[in-house]
């Protein structure tokens, strides 16, 4: 329904102006939009999802990975299970990503926050308001005010000996430091 949209796929709908949804189940809206995976989803203007059951809503964002989400302006999620939001992110393949983009322009693509397995990377400043008893920063350094007694090694060899490999981070007192 619209203009020149066209529901190809079995049981998909398209709406709006220009739009397709190509695949079975797939549902296109918006202006030139395109729900080209198994049951995708787009909406806004000029989106594609392309992953199976992946959803692409915004400006120019593209849903690439299986069940992937991009959301904003020019975003990327092109890992299964991602999502991608903000405007102008970093792709990455990653599989269950969680990517804040802040970039400027295609050929400016930045991310504030990457999250991906037990990993979190922050570009940028963090600044944590109200009371927390987990950590404290303080100049670039996270001062930990509570240290499990697992930390409680001498060196690597005690920290392995006992189930905790650290690398290189030993407890001394509430601080915990490296070598």
């Amino acid at each position: 329904e619209g203009v020149a949209s066209i529901a190809a796929g079995e049981a998909s709908q398209a709406e709006g102006s220009f739009t397709v949804a190509a695949e079975y189940a797939s549902h296109a809206e918006g202006e030139e939009t395109y729900a080209i995976g198994y049951a995708a989803h787009t909406e806004g203007y000029g989106t594609r999802a392309k992953g199976n059951y992946a959803h692409a809503e915004g400006d120019s964002t593209q849903a690439l990975g299986y069940a992937s989400h991009t959301a904003g302006y020019f975003t990327v999620a092109s890992g299964d299970y991602q999502s991608a939001i903000g405007q102008f992110n970093i792709s990455s393949s990653a599989e269950s990503a969680f990517i804040i983009g802040n970039g400027t322009s295609t050929s400016n693509r930045r991310n504030l926050l990457f999250a991906s397995g037990s990993t979190v990377q922050i570009t940028g400043s963090l600044n944590i308001s109200g009371s927390t008893n987990a950590a404290q920063i303080d100049n670039g350094w996270v001062i930990l005010s509570q240290v499990s007694m697992s930390l409680n090694s001498a060196d690597d060899t005690a920290a392995s000996a006992s189930g905790v490999p650290l690398g290189g981070l030993y407890r001394n007192g509430n601080i915990v430091t490296g070598k």
